[in-house]
């Protein structure tokens, strides 16, 4: 498999017909949207499990291109930041590597090949939301609005609490361990990571919201989407999506 990486384009653009198949076909490249693959050294990284997510994505893109296009094709990765979805609305990437997230414009979303999304932990004597009235609840930023989840998770359950927002799950995480926070509201696979190296794991009281991992693709590219389906469930059943996900210590859960 032959994957590249690239901020720049270094090929053409998704010709803008009414579905991208056929001059995909032809090209032979995939071109993928997807989060910094490899951000500054410099940078701090919110996201516990980021490495973690790239790598399996990119797995998972590269494998697509061969199923789709054939077993010399490659995958071509824009980074694009947080918003991957919109460079394939606008025709300028075939192809996301998202969570599926209601009302994205433009795009429409594959069956899920992995389980993600907003989790509520704690540690020490909370055991129930209800003993998080009037606390403070740590909320972190990354692939997954954690405080737009908690704010509408707290709302639903008439429970009162403040939210604090961190830089990352781990900056959190320390708070917590200090007392400074009563839970944190935060990234399931981060979670997962960061639990890797403790001993005593963070628990989850309960699922905020589902952001399960999928293919992003123009609305109107109906037999690239089908394509897509297509590919992913021959890699779930053959095995290869757990393999690939291990292979990138991503914590895979089957969606």
């Amino acid at each position: 498999m032959v994957v590249t990486a690239a901020c720049a384009r270094s090929a053409a653009s998704p010709t803008p017909t009414a579905d991208p198949l056929a001059s995909l076909l032809a090209r032979g490249t995939l071109i993928v949207s997807i989060r910094m693959v490899a951000p500054p050294a410099q940078r701090e990284q919110g996201d516990a499990a980021h490495e973690q997510k790239r790598a399996f994505e990119a797995a998972i893109a590269g494998a697509l291109a061969q199923r789709i296009l054939g077993p010399t094709a490659r995958a071509e990765f824009r980074n694009t930041g947080r918003d991957r979805v919109g460079p394939v609305a606008s025709r300028d990437a075939d192809v996301a590597m998202a969570t599926a997230t209601p009302g994205a414009a433009g795009v429409t979303f594959s069956q899920p090949y992995a389980a993600g999304g907003v989790v509520l932990i704690a540690a020490g004597s909370v055991t129930r939301v209800e003993d998080l009235a009037g606390r403070t609840i740590g909320t972190t930023p990354g692939d997954n609005d954690s405080a737009e989840a908690a704010q509408a998770f707290f709302a639903q359950r008439g429970v009162q609490v403040r939210l604090q927002s961190f830089a990352g799950l781990r900056p959190a995480v320390e708070a917590l361990d200090a007392g400074q926070i009563a839970a944190i509201a935060g990234d399931r696979a981060g979670v997962a990571v960061v639990n890797r190296g403790r001993t005593n794991a963070l628990r989850t009281l309960v699922d905020l919201a589902a952001r399960p991992f999928a293919i992003a693709v123009r609305t109107d590219a109906t037999a690239l989407l089908a394509k897509v389906n297509e590919a992913l469930a021959a890699l779930n059943g053959s095995g290869e999506i757990r393999k690939l996900a291990e292979a990138a210590g991503f914590p895979y859960e089957a969606p």
